[in-house]
């Protein structure tokens, strides 16, 4: 099997694909019954491993390991043979695991946003320059996953619960629809549907319902309703929000730092913003906020 078939099989089945390449890739799986064969293998290692994306270094060695094996064998399809091999790795990693624990699983995106389905059917869609994070024995054992950035989340219901953990304190989830804004300066939750509790890391807890927004920031958290303040798909949209979390918002869809003295963040507006032109931004800031704000060495500073 090709080089590219065996890439896209896996960001086909590892659920990295957008909706049009999935279509496309569905379509020329149908065009031939030895595609439709060799994807039918691939899926079984998937189902079996939960990955086909085990380091390259190792996966070749363990490959070519078995190969040489069984070298002789000439009916032996190149699929089946790496199927073999997988499974070999597989064991070699599993007892690995039992004395080093399951390794971690990272999702991050560059300048897009993407979307991602867990093992446990849940939905994740990541912002720009997003990161999340999550243990290999995800949806065994638990179901936490660590986040730095922008996501929306709907969670699928389960006796594990789910468990969000963002740079100011863990988010408790059971089955809901969410979205969060997390960076060193600010927390955000913005709940769509269902219920979720907020749990600081000095362990307070703070419940949720549908329409409140969560805003924690140096240790203080404040609990709004109706403030659709994580608009982000087209625009940045922020409703009497700090001005540490507008600037968040840029540094995330700009992939720019800001430096801007503390007392300033804590100033609140009401704004909408470009995702595309940040000169722009930086021009509607300025009129909102009476400042200058100026990209200089890749950082917004007011001049």
């Amino acid at each position: 099997m090709n080089n590219n078939f065996e890439h896209n099989a896996t960001l086909y089945l590892s659920g990295n694909m957008s909706q049009s390449d999935r279509d496309a890739f569905e379509a020329e799986i149908q065009s031939s019954e030895e595609l439709r064969n060799q994807f039918a293998e691939y899926e079984f290692v998937w189902k079996l491993t939960n990955q086909l994306d085990y380091d390259q270094v190792y996966t070749q060695s363990s490959w070519h390991t078995f190969q040489s094996k069984v070298e002789s064998t000439k009916t032996i399809s190149l699929v089946r043979i790496k199927i073999a091999a997988s499974i070999l790795l597989l064991a070699a990693i599993s007892i690995s695991m039992w004395f080093l624990g399951s390794a971690d699983v990272t999702f991050t995106t560059n300048d897009k946003i993407e979307q991602r389905l867990l093992a446990d059917e849940s939905k994740v869609k990541l912002y720009r320059n997003s990161h999340l994070e999550w243990s290999g024995n995800f949806n065994k054992e638990n179901r936490t996953v660590s986040l730095r950035g922008q996501a929306s989340f709907d969670i699928r219901k389960s006796v594990l619960p789910f468990v969000l953990k963002t740079h100011r304190g863990d988010i408790i989830v059971f089955g809901t629809q969410f979205d969060v804004y997390t960076d060193e300066a600010i927390t955000t939750v913005a709940l769509k549907e269902g219920s979720v509790s907020f749990l600081t890391d000095s362990k307070e807890e703070f419940r949720l319902v549908p329409g409140d927004v969560l805003l924690y920031e140096e240790g203080r958290v404040t609990i709004e309703k109706g403030k659709n303040n994580n608009a982000w798909d087209d625009q940045i949209s922020c409703v009497d929000m700090p001005l540490a979390y507008i600037l968040g918002q840029l540094k995330l869809t700009y992939n720019v730092d800001y430096e801007v003295k503390q007392r300033l963040l804590k100033e609140r507006y009401t704004v909408t913003l470009p995702t595309d032109d940040l000169k722009s931004c930086l021009r509607i800031l300025n009129d909102l906020v009476g400042k200058n704000f100026a990209l200089i060495d890749g950082r917004i500073v007011l001049k």
